[in-house]
């Protein structure tokens, strides 16, 4: 990975377009109406908790997409794309 690429991915993004605070602001308000529908018709134990922990993931990927400009990260380990020049049946 180049080190530009590298700082991309880990630097601070702030919020400094109107479109991009209004992104983040209705992407997290989904998010939290999900979590209050998820908490009222989900009993709680395990599955409940993985539910959460889910939804955390999804919107932690969603706000990193919005700051980083949607910039595609095709090459992610948990993406195997024949334009990274790997396949599933090679790990590359």
């Amino acid at each position: 990975m180049r080190p530009a690429d590298i700082d991309h991915r880990y630097k601070y993004h702030p919020s400094n377009t109107p479109d991009a605070i209004t992104a983040h602001e209705t992407v997290r308000g989904g998010a939290l109406g999900f979590a209050h529908l998820i908490n009222t018709h989900v009993p709680d134990g395990a599955d409940k908790n993985l539910a959460f922990n889910a939804l955390d993931d999804v919107l932690f990927r969603a706000n990193s997409g919005i700051a980083r400009g949607g910039r595609p990260d095709l090459c992610s380990p948990r993406i195997r794309t024949k334009t990274c020049g790997l396949d599933e049946a090679n790990d590359g």
